[in-house]
């Protein structure tokens, strides 16, 4: 499922995903607020048939992988 330019509710605040990547078999993405541009996250996104949930990242995973790839492939833009 493409996620990206959509617009997800956490704790009553609207976020756009900006943009993803894969890992593992894993969704990650890349959210900003859209009404406050300055409050950005990063979440995994686990989708199946039944839901779509947004979870914390492991900080070791974020800063050792995940955060190096969404580097890169900003860097490409």
């Amino acid at each position: 499922m493409n996620i990206e330019d959509k617009v997800l509710t956490i704790n009553n605040n609207e976020y756009i995903v900006i943009d993803t990547i894969d890992l593992d078999n894993k969704k990650y993405a890349y959210l900003v607020n859209t009404a406050n541009e300055l409050d950005s996250m990063f979440k995994e996104i686990i989708i199946n048939e039944e839901e779509m949930r947004i979870e914390s990242i492991d900080k070791d995973l974020f800063t050792n992988k995940i955060y190096p790839l969404f580097i890169e492939k900003f860097k490409n833009y």
